[in-house]
């Protein structure tokens, strides 16, 4: 890959950082998938659910004409397709021509694939889907419920001490005869026994109810914590990341395996004012420490930094930490971070000048690349295309070199 194609792929990522009105959210669930089942070109968009078990949405756009049915099935990583429950049949939405619906029930937390498949006059078309099913959330126990429950738990209670006082007091009681002192008493101390018999199986399971609570909440889909700093190896700076989160030391999810060839996808972006962007490939030291050399001449400052990787089971998360960059040494070689990662890009410190106005970026080697903005507004929850246009100093569309086998990378964050 040459400088060149590097320094443009990570300036196409730095100006997409420069809109937040398409940004996204860093560990958003929903997974948006454009591709072909088979002849047929499908948009599929999967909104997993928060808890599990959930139920999760499932929306199939298919761009060609003659479909006969859409199928949607969820198969867990570990049981394939034999294992997965039968296929669910989209339905066609009210009013639309060829988007489809359906809602798939996940079970288990873990790595899923949802097989989308085509039926119509082109013969049948699979496409899978990676998804993650984690819970993410506790859902709350309605007010009016917790009432009824309160309600009919006193009631059972205090039943439960008049069965057992009124059982005490009359149940061998012969017809006619009269209520003794001696049965009172003898009835009074039993209803009070099964009174603190109760109250203590109530406590009791009160404090179990909390433990198990406790654990669950300990299952929940969260931000790992990371330490993240930089450090100087003779001339050079390194940026060091360890996962120091408990869950991961205690080794309760599956190793980490490539994506795109690559074990850590790694993103710096300055802030507040995204005045830098770098996407680095950090290299294994051991299990927890991630290494990799910053850009020469990378600005001094303060960055955010987010972290890819994929678990064997296919669960893929983000670490998110942010970071102080002293400044670069003059003998900073370029050379050096080019060795160690060819497919490191990043933004130069000499910057780009990009107008959010009419989405057009210029860079110093006059290649200039030009959002093309939708006609139509830009609407939240609602899938759009990101569409660029890349020109050189000439005004010819410019030919980029593949990235890691992809023509082009966009990262979108917030301002």
């Amino acid at each position: 890959m040459t400088l060149g194609a590097a320094r443009r792929l990570a300036l196409t990522a730095a100006l997409a950082l420069g809109y937040p009105v398409i940004a996204a959210h860093i560990g958003s669930p929903d997974v948006i998938v454009s591709g072909k089942a088979g002849a047929y070109p499908v948009q599929v968009v999967v909104r997993p659910p928060d808890v599990i078990p959930g139920r999760a949405e499932v929306n199939v756009q298919v761009d060609a004409p003659g479909v006969t049915k859409v199928t949607v099935q969820a198969v867990l990583w570990s049981l394939g397709t034999k294992g997965a429950p039968k296929p669910d049949v989209a339905t066609l939405i009210a009013g639309e021509t060829r988007l489809y619906t359906s809602q798939l029930w996940l079970m288990t937390g873990g790595s899923y694939s949802v097989r989308v498949t085509v039926d119509g006059a082109q013969g049948e078309g699979v496409l899978y889907v990676p998804v993650n099913a984690v819970a993410r959330k506790q859902l709350p126990l309605d007010s009016r419920v917790a009432m009824l429950l309160v309600a009919l738990g006193v009631f059972l209670v205090v039943g439960m001490i008049s069965i057992v006082w009124s059982a005490t007091r009359e149940s061998t009681l012969a017809p006619a005869q009269p209520l003794d002192g001696a049965r009172r008493r003898r009835a009074a101390i039993t209803a009070s026994v099964t009174a603190v018999l109760l109250i203590g199986m109530l406590t009791g399971g009160k404090r179990w109810w909390d433990l198990e609570e406790r654990a669950f909440r300990r299952t929940l889909d969260r931000q790992w914590t990371v330490a993240t700093e930089v450090r100087r190896v003779k001339d050079m700076r390194v940026i060091h990341l360890e996962i120091t989160d408990s869950v991961w030391r205690a080794r309760q999810f599956t190793p980490l395996i490539p994506d795109h060839g690559k074990l850590m996808h790694m993103f710096v972006v300055g802030i507040p004012d995204m005045h830098a962007f770098a996407h680095l490939h950090p290299t294994r030291a051991d299990t927890n420490n991630f290494e990799a050399l910053l850009p020469a001449g990378f600005p001094a400052g303060r960055y955010r930094v987010y972290a890819d990787i994929v678990h064997a089971s296919g669960y893929s998360r983000t670490l998110v930490d942010s970071v102080t960059i002293p400044a670069a040494n003059a003998s900073e070689l370029l050379e050096t971070v080019l060795a160690s990662d060819p497919d490191a890009s990043f933004m130069p410190s000499e910057g780009v000048s990009a107008s959010a106005a009419n989405g057009r970026a210029a860079f110093g080697d006059g290649t200039v690349m030009t959002w093309q903005r939708p006609a139509t507004p830009i609407t939240v929850r609602r899938p759009l295309s990101l569409t660029f246009a890349i020109t050189d100093a000439k005004g010819a569309p410019a030919e980029l070199d593949p990235y890691m086998g992809i023509q082009g990378h966009a990262a979108l964050m917030k301002a």
